[in-house]
C-alpha cells in the first residue's frame, strides 16, 4: 500500500496531495492515528485503511452541524463609538459621490 507522501513531515499541506484518498496500511494507521485524525479533521483529508491489498475501512471527516447563533454573543465585545452617528465630513460624502 501507499503511504502518505512525507507523512512525517508535518509541513506538507492536504492541498499537496495528488490523490483525495490516500492508501495506507493497518500497520501504518495504528502507528499514526492521531496524525491522521489531525489531517482528517483540519484539512478533510480521507484515507483508505488496507489489509494487505485488501481496503478494509475508510476513515473521513463526520459532516457536523452548523453551530446555532446565540442572539446576543457579542454581548460586551464590540464598542460602537458615539461618533458613530456624527455626519460624515464634507470630503468623504464627495468621494462617495453624494450630492
Amino acid at each position: 500500500m501507499i503511504e502518505p507522501p512525507n507523512a512525517s513531515d508535518p509541513s506538507v499541506s492536504s492541498s499537496e496531495r495528488t490523490d483525495p484518498t490516500e492508501s495506507v496500511t493497518v500497520h501504518y494507521a495504528k502507528t499514526h492515528l492521531s496524525r491522521l485524525l489531525r489531517e482528517v479533521a483540519t484539512a478533510g483529508a480521507e484515507y483508505v485503511i488496507s489489509r494487505g491489498d485488501t481496503p478494509v475501512a475508510r476513515l473521513v471527516p463526520i459532516a457536523r452541524p452548523e453551530p446555532v447563533r446565540a442572539f446576543g454573543a457579542m454581548r460586551g465585545r464590540l464598542v460602537i463609538p458615539e461618533s458613530f452617528h456624527d455626519p460624515l465630513p464634507d470630503a468623504e460624502l464627495d468621494a462617495w459621490g453624494a450630492d
